[in-house]
């Protein structure tokens, strides 16, 4: 089932709204969101209601919060390693969530797609086997699987069963156009 919860958010007018359709005045009017941070949101992915952010000039922290309780937390970084969030993923079931980042030694450019998971606690590396990855643009979450346009191919990646595929883009069609 599809859901029909959505969530307007503002990163730097820091403020947020929440609504349900199918539930009639099911809603929290937009107000100050108060996110932990010392400068202005870097990096900003959402889903499922909980926010995964990065902000400038705070020690350069990966922050998940719930904009509705006002709860964070802080999670451990790479030491040596500089990164930029891709995507995230939030299981509302399991209240397990995971953050996809490219990460990179800071005294290089070579660069890796790693995934932090909230119910190992740690950070891992993903070799993605075919995927050239030619464009390190977002990725976009729907409901559980994560997927990249490249220029062949949108890549796809289930969050619960963390499988890979790629799949082919139409004859003719670019994914860098």
């Amino acid at each position: 089932m599809t859901s029909e919860t959505f969530a307007i958010v503002s990163a730097s007018s820091e403020c947020f709204a929440f609504r349900c359709l199918s539930r009639q005045n099911a809603k929290v009017a937009l107000r100050k969101l108060k996110l932990h941070r010392e400068g202005s949101v870097r990096q900003f992915s959402c889903n499922q209601g909980l926010m995964c952010h990065r902000t400038v000039d705070d020690g350069e922290n990966i922050y998940v919060c719930n904009p509705i309780s006002q709860h964070f937390i802080v999670i451990p970084l790479i030491p040596g390693h500089d990164f930029v969030i891709q995507g995230f993923y939030f299981d509302p079931s399991s209240y397990n969530f995971k953050v996809w980042a490219w990460c990179w030694r800071i005294d290089t450019s070579r660069r890796c797609l790693c995934m932090f998971s909230s119910a190992i606690g740690f950070w891992k590396p993903f070799a993605l086997g075919l995927w050239g990855l030619a464009y390190p643009g977002r990725f976009l979450c729907m409901q559980n699987v994560l997927y990249q346009i490249e220029e062949d191919f949108v890549l796809s990646f289930d969050m619960e069963t963390e499988a890979c595929r790629a799949i082919p883009m139409p004859s003719g069609a670019s994914g860098l156009q």
